[in-house]
């Protein structure tokens, strides 16, 4: 058997909840001990429609808040990467916010975008939940014109190495839905 390959992290990107989406805002989050949870915001849900204390009645839930991004998601730059209006519609925000966080670890590694284009760099992310997918199935009729490729959670990390020209593996986990 062959001695494993070295591997090195040298940039690296992130997006957690409260105000932690750069590597020295998380940094700072953890240093300080304070917890981001926060009620849940009202732009995201009307949650005093679906609460109810008991846990069991069906359809509604008894959650009063968690742990949410502070960034508008919808804050996507798709002409920046070159996708269509129609296109971005359709993609998951968590495909969207991969890119945002691969671009944001080359720049904090100091490596230009062009340097990297055409190398044979791998790309791996993990995607969670199929919530988007989800909400767009509501409404058959209204179907984003390219859902298929905007919410598989397969193709997430083969946007992120077509969008950036990577020819390495380009391999995506998650739960299966």
């Amino acid at each position: 058997m062959d001695p494993p390959t070295p591997i090195a992290i040298v940039g690296i990107g992130c997006r957690f909840s409260g105000v932690a989406n750069s590597p020295e805002k998380l940094w700072e989050l953890l240093a300080s001990g304070k917890s981001t949870w926060s009620p849940i915001p009202a732009d995201r849900w009307n949650n005093p429609a679906f609460f109810v204390a008991d846990a069991e009645q069906q359809g509604m839930h008894n959650i009063r808040g968690g742990h949410f991004l502070e960034h508008d998601v919808a804050a996507f730059d798709a002409g920046w990467w070159g996708i269509a209006p129609a296109e971005c519609e359709a993609m998951d925000p968590q495909h969207r916010i991969q890119l945002e966080v691969a671009y944001e670890a080359l720049e904090n590694a100091g490596i230009v975008r062009e340097e990297i284009e055409g190398s044979d760099t791998a790309v791996f992310v993990a995607t969670f939940t199929a919530d988007y997918k989800s909400m767009q199935q509501k409404d058959l009729d209204d179907v984003p014109k390219y859902h298929t490729v905007g919410i598989g959670t397969g193709i997430a990390a083969n946007r992120i190495s077509y969008q950036l020209d990577l020819r390495g593996p380009s391999v995506t986990l998650g739960e299966r839905n």
